[in-house]
């Protein structure tokens, strides 16, 4: 993520807005672009307005949070945003907590910075479910899964996105189940799936590529997805994501291979704690570069660890 590299590589540099030629397809196991060549995302997360839960105790900032997005797109150069939305099942306080299904100004501000970001040629924007009050809360069976409760908010995003050929739809962060329950998460995510689908059926939308995450290891072993590939419509437009924060030795293992069989993002990395030093994140997007996997990096914050940023202000 060097700020003085352009990372703008999708192949659309010349196609905006809503252009037939931006939209994005699986062929084999390759994520690629409407010329047939892989796309090449480089970039990092963004968080919504509510930010992490920093901001979550002040009124909704849509302007604020686009000025970031021009920082990360225009100066940073990212080509490829995991954009992450966040709600709360209770306030606590807070000032801007629901979920867009019963808040419609946040509804509204997710469209106006998701719609922003892909005014911009070649840029694309994962809208990723990172927390919602639909999803078995942490400590519980399927810790954060989607549910059936939460299929009304996969259709308001799709119903929100479903002309934009540059939005991808992630559903979920990070599983973390035991491998006994990958069956019942194959289930949950083709539910979730067909519901997008059925949006994008009923106004006569190209598909999206939805973004299943990977089912061990908080989003890190895809081998279950390798095994068990998701045939919803036939399997197409469908990728699955990883979170290698890892060392280098297991980049073979947790997205170089995969990559070889099935569309693979890498949606989170960076240096954290003993997992991954910053040298070995600089190797990962070089290991990524040369296999032609899309990576975004954890994460556009600096109250959000590990965070990219860092707070000189103190307030």
């Amino acid at each position: 993520m060097d700020g003085g590299t352009d990372v703008a590589g999708s192949g659309n540099a010349g196609s905006g807005g809503n252009s037939s030629t931006a939209w994005l397809t699986t062929k084999g196991n390759k994520i690629v672009t409407s010329d047939g060549k892989p796309f090449h995302g480089r970039g990092a997360n963004l968080h919504d307005t509510r930010s992490c839960n920093a901001c979550t105790y002040a009124p909704p900032n849509p302007d604020g949070l686009v000025k970031w997005s021009d920082e990360l797109i225009d100066d940073w150069h990212a080509n490829f945003i995991r954009f992450l939305l966040e709600s709360y099942p209770s306030g606590d306080g807070r000032t801007q907590w629901q979920s867009l299904v019963d808040d419609s100004g946040y509804y509204k501000d997710i469209q106006t910075v998701v719609n922003h970001m892909t005014s911009k040629p070649g840029v694309y924007v994962m809208v990723t479910l990172f927390l919602d009050p639909s999803m078995v809360a942490d400590g519980q069976m399927h810790a954060e899964w989607p549910t059936d409760a939460t299929q009304p908010v996969y259709k308001m995003l799709a119903e929100a996105f479903v002309d934009n050929p540059q939005v991808l739809f992630g559903l979920m962060n990070e599983p973390h189940d035991d491998a006994s329950q990958n069956d019942a998460l194959a289930a949950i995510f083709t539910k979730s799936i067909q519901t997008i689908r059925d949006v994008e059926k009923a106004h006569g939308s190209p598909q999206h590529i939805v973004v299943a995450q990977a089912a061990q290891g908080y989003a890190r072993d895809l081998s279950y997805w390798i095994a068990h590939p998701l045939t919803v419509e036939g399997g197409a437009n469908i990728a699955y994501e990883t979170h290698p924060y890892n060392h280098t030795s297991d980049f073979d293992t947790l997205f170089v291979q995969p990559s070889k069989k099935i569309p693979v993002i890498i949606g989170e990395f960076g240096p954290a704690d003993t997992y991954q030093t910053l040298d070995e994140a600089k190797q990962l997007m070089q290991t990524a570069e040369t296999n032609e996997i899309p990576y975004i990096a954890w994460n556009f914050h600096q109250r959000c660890p590990p965070n990219l940023l860092q707070d000189m202000g103190g307030t």
